[in-house]
């Protein structure tokens, strides 16, 4: 039986943040997590990424006050809010 994968082993986590959430009709990045743990949607996937990657990378959106982390990567959409795409 292989060993567990110890966390932030070496994997790259990779959160998309872009878009402009048009069907939800707001920013899903910045709704409250169903747990009332008063963190957003992007703040609980950032955070569990971070605890089990060793480097995280945000692709599309922008970046939040609150991520200024050397070790999380922001990567602009080519074309602003066009999402993954």
């Amino acid at each position: 039986m292989p060993a567990p994968l110890h966390p932030r082993s070496g994997w790259t986590g990779l959160l998309l943040a872009g878009g402009l959430s048009k069907r939800m009709g707001r920013d899903k990045a910045a709704l409250p997590t169903s747990d009332r743990s008063g963190q957003t949607l992007f703040e609980d996937a950032l955070g569990k990424l971070r605890s089990c990657c060793a480097q995280v990378i945000v692709l599309g959106g922008e970046q939040h006050p609150e991520t200024r982390d050397p070790e999380i990567l922001f990567l602009a959409d080519r074309e602003k809010a066009a999402g993954p795409l």
